[in-house]
């Protein structure tokens, strides 16, 4: 359904030139509706950067060891720049390449560097698989129906809370709000169903492998949210983990 969602969007923008998603909203529904979903699309676009700021903050905020860095701190506040200077210029490469990246034309800087980000996701996954696979260590918790396995399931049942996640790998249309800038690199329609849908259907499976190595390694569902818990839901610091 994701899929479904992110070749429509895509189609639709490709036969408009690329306009974007409030262009060719607006287009169909009228101006009011257009200027509505320039501000949803906005707010959308400041809670994915947020997220993806936040993430690496997080992953080096538990990286740093407290305890070690009051150890060397008696050394002089030199000492402790030295000792914290890669994790802040790891940090700083990402939050220069996440605005040069929002800033700039899709095609100069995102579509150049984005090949080489994709295969590494690509090997992760392969490579998580395999283990789940082939290592004997782990067992993938098998579901047999579409029971909500989260803490409090009455209060938030799957449907209609797995369409309003936002999350890439989820059927939350976030995705649709990026179809325009991959129409733009298009060449042909012929490259729309590879890229709209197929793009989508893998990114799925990545995502069920990342939830199957999740659930495994933290001995199922009701094991997983008890780790959520204790991490505070943040998601970077569970994968270093």
């Amino acid at each position: 359904m994701g899929a479904a969602h992110d070749f429509i969007a895509g189609i639709v923008s490709l036969r408009s030139n690329g306009a974007s998603l409030p262009e060719t909203v607006g287009t169909y529904l009228g101006p009011g509706v257009k200027q509505l979903m320039r501000v949803f699309s906005v707010g959308l676009m400041v809670l994915v950067g947020a997220v993806f700021l936040s993430q690496p903050a997080q992953l080096i905020a538990n990286r740093i060891d407290a305890p070690a860095l009051s150890g060397i701190a008696f050394g002089g506040f030199s000492w402790l720049l030295l000792a914290l200077a890669p994790i802040l210029a790891i940090y700083g490469i990402i939050l220069v390449y996440y605005l040069v990246a929002t800033v700039f034309p899709i095609d100069k800087i995102i579509g150049r560097i984005y090949p080489v980000f994709g295969c590494a996701l690509l090997f992760m996954a392969l490579g998580i698989l395999a283990v789940l696979l082939f290592s004997g260590k782990y067992t993938i918790p098998e579901f047999t129906s579409l029971e909500n396995c989260i803490a409090d399931p009455e209060r938030f049942p799957i449907l209609p809370m797995l369409f309003t996640t936002i999350a890439c790998g989820a059927i939350s249309g976030f995705h649709a709000t990026q179809s325009p800038l991959m129409a733009r690199c298009l060449r042909s329609e012929r490259q729309a169903r590879p890229v709209f849908y197929g793009a989508m259907i893998s990114e799925s499976i990545i995502a069920l492998i990342w939830a199957a190595i999740a659930m495994a390694f933290w001995n199922g569902a009701s094991g997983l949210n008890a780790a959520i818990a204790e991490y505070g839901g943040q998601a970077a610091v569970m994968v270093d983990v």
